[in-house]
């Protein structure tokens, strides 16, 4: 058994972050008059999604190559990409499944893309992750490819990568097959991360600066509301986004304050895989008219983090067996 790398305190802070901005933009559900969000709530969706997925796709990338120097780069193939498997893959299957059972045969009626009774949508849906019924599991797959392009591009210099990768951005709309889209464009966030940690002793000076925070928040905003049809400006958002996430985690980190109280620490991945099924079950409250706009997304939020803490705690005290299929 190798050992395990170090856990950084910073990167803690943002893992939890990251997932908790997942866990809000999952709690907005369409308005049941009009089928669209409502202006506000649309305003913050957008924001979100501007910068939530590149921000874990840049710790991935940082924490790649952090491991990757922790072990001297001498891992192979093998024991890497079984680990992959095994965090990524194995759960992507497990709980897809039992999402398109429940999302099938009991919420089927209130789901905004309704499953179908059938091998074949089933295996149709879990082989797209986009149609994938938990629909939040798509990401997994994606690093899982990420992962193992990085592992055999690893002793290439981390400029020229970033480079090729920038180029690539502006061509992945001409790639028919939506997995490989998804995965050559969210590839420069990774090796943007992968940048930020082997330069991160000059960049975080600049990063953790409270005035360069303060004016790419105003940029961020700035760029969100008028000028974010441009792909440029899509990813200088999303960059903005990773940095302003890694400056507010560092000087939280320096002040030694965790995000939401370190009640969220070590647990970011498991409310990832498992906060599908307590926000959508209490969707149906609010899609049935039982509570107003606002209650909904209060509930979903707290609620879906709140069960995915309790299912994992349960599983791993009760159902040990049963780890590996949600991640641990």
């Amino acid at each position: 058994m190798g050992m395990k790398t170090k856990k950084i305190p910073y990167i803690t802070f943002l893992q939890s972050f990251a997932v908790f901005l997942v866990c809000i933009g999952h709690s907005l559900p369409l308005d049941n008059a009009t089928g669209e969000f409502p202006l506000v709530f649309g305003i913050i969706h957008n924001i979100l999604y501007s910068f939530h997925m590149p921000l874990f796709f840049a710790i991935a990338g940082f924490l790649f190559i952090y491991s990757m120097e922790s072990k001297n780069y001498n891992i192979e193939f093998k024991d890497f990409i079984q680990k992959k498997l095994k965090k990524l893959i194995i759960p992507y299957f497990s709980i897809g499944t039992i999402a398109y059972l429940l999302k099938t045969f009991i919420f089927n009626s209130f789901a905004y893309r309704p499953s179908q009774p059938s091998l074949s949508f089933y295996l149709s849906s879990m082989f797209a992750p986009e149609n994938n019924p938990d629909k939040y599991l798509w990401f997994l797959p994606v690093i899982f490819v990420i992962f193992v392009i990085a592992f055999f591009i690893k002793r290439i210099n981390i400029l020229k990568l970033f480079t090729i990768s920038f180029i690539i951005l502006f061509f992945v709309k001409y790639i028919p097959i939506h997995f490989f889209k998804t995965v050559l464009y969210n590839i420069f966030y990774f090796i943007f991360g992968s940048c930020v940690y082997i330069y991160r002793q000059t960049l975080f000076r600049v990063f953790s600066n409270i005035y360069l925070i303060f004016c790419s928040l105003i940029l961020f905003l700035v760029l969100n509301f008028y000028l974010k049809n441009y792909l440029i400006i899509k990813i200088l958002i999303a960059i903005l986004g990773i940095i302003i996430s890694f400056g507010v985690a560092l000087i939280c980190d320096s002040n030694k304050q965790k995000f939401l109280f370190g009640i969220l620490d070590g647990k970011y991945y498991q409310i990832y895989l498992l906060s599908w099924f307590g926000q959508t079950g209490l969707r149906v409250f609010y899609q049935l008219n039982l509570i107003n706009y606002l209650t909904a997304v209060i509930a979903m939020l707290f609620g879906g983090i709140a069960l995915s803490i309790v299912l994992s705690n349960s599983i791993s005290r009760y159902l040990p067996r049963l780890k590996v299929f949600i991640g641990l």
